[in-house]
């Protein structure tokens, strides 16, 4: 019995880390625009690559973000760290922050260790650019 009562005592603080975590993996990996770019030439293949990083934060999850022309892929046009944190059992809010020169960081989301040197000092929040998600269902 007393294992049942701790059982719900501990579920609520495991529930929001896993809706947390589960859309940090929806967020990750890699996109493409090709399909549309084919279909309609009004668009560009775009390849976007997510990968996380900072495993150990508590304070939410982390994201590098890198956006290129598909063409272009080893020129990334937009860098980007992302803080995706979650503020109840359905609401996520993730605040998208500059990288302060980040050329240095190009493919990092396939080469971890370039990412070494990336700290929290080298982050500018772009304001007006987070956005609030909501989980419905």
């Amino acid at each position: 019995m007393r294992c049942l009562i701790a059982l719900f005592l501990v579920l609520p603080l495991v529930a929001p880390a896993q809706s947390l975590d589960e859309l940090a993996s929806w967020m990750t990996g890699s996109f493409s625009s090709a399909a549309q770019a084919e279909a309609d030439t009004n668009y560009y293949a775009i390849e976007l690559e997510m990968a996380r990083i900072w495993p150990e934060r508590t304070d939410g999850v982390w994201l590098y973000v890198e956006q290129a022309v598909a063409a272009k892929k080893e020129k990334p046009y937009r860098q980007r760290v992302y803080h995706v944190q979650q503020l109840d059992d359905s609401t996520f809010t993730s605040t998208i922050l500059k990288i302060e020169g980040g050329e240095r960081f190009f493919g990092g989301y396939a080469d971890p260790a370039l990412l070494d040197s990336l700290h929290e000092g080298l982050l500018t929040e772009l304001e007006g650019c987070a956005i609030t998600l909501h989980r419905r269902g």
